[in-house]
């Protein structure tokens, strides 16, 4: 079954080529005639600065384009995109039996201070708070991983582990460390070659973004 997914400029951003657009193919036309106007109007309503969009069918884009200040070539932000990756990479190593997901991720990260696994952390059910105290993104200072994930000792756990669903930046930060300690690479370097790579994604070069 073929199937057309809709995915942010970052994965669009990632492609060996980058049109600055695409018309939309023929049985996508009515698809783009819909989610312009409405796109042009959230933009407008919601004060948004730019906005690019592509549609994917299978490994076809079928349509791209840009709105406000942005176009089909400019480079986003990832965001929480890496959560996707990350996990993904964690599971190639749980899959080789080097990682625990029900293991206390203190056996992995000694200075994480709460006990919690990794399976909590990944599907949001930690307990923790949402931003780490330090090397959030509101954080003005230059942070390294390994301090943003030893930061949230200064915290209680909001929730018991596995009782509630509560979405945490620090969770999945902690989830990245640990990513980069089993490896023995740094985090972007392992999610590269762990995702990006085998997935035929470019990734750009900060000094080109």
């Amino acid at each position: 079954m073929r199937r057309a997914f809709v995915l942010a400029a970052a994965l669009l951003a990632a492609c060996a080529s980058r049109p600055t657009a695409i018309p939309p193919a023929a049985p996508y036309a009515p698809v783009a005639e819909a989610l312009a106007p409405w796109i042009e109007q959230e933009i407008k309503d919601k004060g948004i600065p730019a906005l690019s969009i592509a549609l994917i069918d299978d490994q076809k884009i079928v349509w791209a384009r840009g709105f406000g200040k942005a176009d089909a070539e400019t480079i986003h932000r990832v965001g929480s995109v890496s959560k996707l990756l990350t996990d993904v990479a964690v599971m190639q190593l749980v899959e080789r039996g080097e990682l625990d997901l029900d293991a206390p991720v203190a056996t992995v990260v000694p200075a994480f201070p709460h006990p919690v696994t990794l399976r909590q952390m990944m599907a949001h059910r930690s307990g923790l708070v949402r931003e780490p105290p330090r090397g959030n993104y509101f954080d003005a200072e230059a942070r390294g991983l390994a301090d943003m994930v030893a930061s949230p000792r200064e915290t209680q756990l909001v929730y018991e582990p596995g009782k509630r669903t509560k979405y945490s930046n620090a969770a999945i930060a902690t989830v990245g460390y640990a990513l980069q300690l089993k490896s023995g690479a740094p985090f972007a370097d392992a999610v590269k070659r762990a995702v990006l790579e085998p997935a035929g994604i470019v990734t750009v070069p900060e000094s080109e973004a």
